[in-house]
């Protein structure tokens, strides 16, 4: 997901970035009722379904397609996009005492504000409201998954994007895609599938190659990879930054010449054309601290980037800026 308060970023030194997000998106279509598929509806040869899919997450801007209900436990979700306004899927919960009204409206302060010192407010506002369990960054073409630890309850799943003003559907407050997921031990259990798990236990746990985690060090806030990250398989990331939310929002990088500077360069400001796929997102949107999400993503072999668009909370510029993007490749 791009920063809390992307626009002030990108109207600073990189607006070929909101040239590039946008200018592909089609022409917005009359919104259609959302689709709700309920967790653990047994399919039919006719439609091709099973009982064993992972649950399946449609964005666009024609309706969003989410599951209505989950089991507990590890539960895949199977991410789409089918268009450039839409794809910055999430998954959140609620904290007692606070409304689904109150965090639509943290969203976008968080995202239209101006003023770093509400950002920051925003920011601990939103922590103390919800626990945020990342998603998938998906564009229109590909299929990523993600897979979270669920306890039974009420969860949301929503599109950031939508709280991105024109970098996203733009819809009226109040018609934005935030929906319900409730997990409950009735709920039929899933069992992941080759594509969903590649390689996931009995329990549905994906085993990983590789992990990411984001960590605050001397320097400034940074990623850390242990283990070897290889093509279309599972990558953990963990988001060990203290009173801090962030994300792992990863691009390819096309040109083997690209080195930590040039990245860092772009980031403050320097240059304005990305010196990565910035049209094509993969990856996951913020995360709590402390929480962990599982990745799978239809990487190639290749160089990719990891970077965090998410506003600091000590002055509101985001992470990256302060050097968390991370260079790696994928076998």
């Amino acid at each position: 997901m791009q920063k809390w308060n992307r626009r002030r970023f990108l109207t600073t030194g990189a607006a070929t970035g909101a040239a590039l997000l946008t200018g592909a998106a089609g022409t917005a279509s009359a919104a259609t009722p959302p689709t709700v598929r309920p967790a653990g509806e047994g399919g039919s040869p006719e439609d091709g379904s099973s009982e064993d899919e992972p649950l399946e997450i449609v964005t666009g801007e024609d309706g969003f397609t989410h599951p209505a209900v989950a089991p507990p436990g590890p539960v895949t979700f199977e991410t789409v996009s089918t268009s450039m306004t839409t794809g910055f899927v999430g998954l959140a919960r609620l904290r007692d005492g606070y409304d689904e009204a109150a965090f639509k409206q943290l969203l976008r302060t968080l995202f239209s504000s101006q003023v770093p010192a509400e950002t920051i407010a925003a920011t601990h506002e939103l922590m103390a409201a919800s626990r945020l369990f990342g998603g998938a960054a998906v564009h229109p073409g590909i299929t990523s998954h993600f897979t979270a630890e669920l306890e039974p309850g009420r969860y949301l799943l929503l599109e950031y994007r939508d709280f991105q003003s024109d970098l996203g559907r733009n819809p009226p407050p109040g018609q934005e895609y935030v929906r319900t997921l409730t997990v409950r031990e009735d709920a039929a259990p899933l069992v992941a599938t080759a594509d969903a798990g590649a390689g996931a236990d009995a329990s549905g746990r994906p085993h990983c190659t590789a992990t990411l985690r984001a960590l605050h060090t001397r320097p400034g806030p940074r990623f850390v990879l242990r283990g070897r990250v290889r093509a279309g398989r599972p990558l953990r990331y963990v988001n060990s930054v203290p009173d801090q939310p962030d994300e792992a929002i990863i691009y390819r990088v096309a040109d083997d010449g690209v080195t930590r500077e040039d990245i860092q360069a772009f980031f403050d400001g320097a240059t304005r054309t990305p010196p990565f796929a910035i049209k094509a997102p993969l990856g996951t949107p913020p995360l709590s601290p402390g929480e962990g999400v599982t990745l799978t993503m239809p990487t190639e072999p290749g160089r990719y980037v990891a970077v965090s668009w998410v506003g600091s909370v000590e002055d509101a510029k985001p992470m990256a800026q302060h050097g968390q993007h991370l260079l790696f490749r994928v076998h």
